[in-house]
């Protein structure tokens, strides 16, 4: 199953957050979208709620912020992850 984000709105940036115990449990993920094709957050909503739907992310995503500028809104979510990541540090 696939989220597929509404035309006229684009992922800005991805980051991990590093839990304590060095997993990575969400991400926060930002983005734009053109006020004339994302009037308000529905359709960052929506996309929240499809990521919920795929296999890796959770259906507790939450839209954290929203800010309008003159042609852009800008969103702020934290997409939380079914099972947290793990890494190792490897060799340097």
């Amino acid at each position: 199953h696939k989220a597929q984000i509404q035309g006229g709105m684009w992922i800005t940036d991805v980051d991990p957050v590093v839990d304590a115990d060095s997993s990575i449990s969400r991400l926060t993920v930002k983005g734009m979208g053109f006020v004339d094709k994302v009037k308000d957050e529905t359709a960052i909503r929506d996309f929240a709620a499809a990521l919920g739907k795929t296999p890796c992310f959770s259906s507790n995503n939450v839209v954290e912020q929203t800010s309008v500028k003159e042609f852009v809104i800008e969103f702020k979510m934290s997409a939380v992850l079914k099972e947290p990541w793990t890494f190792q540090p490897g060799p340097p």
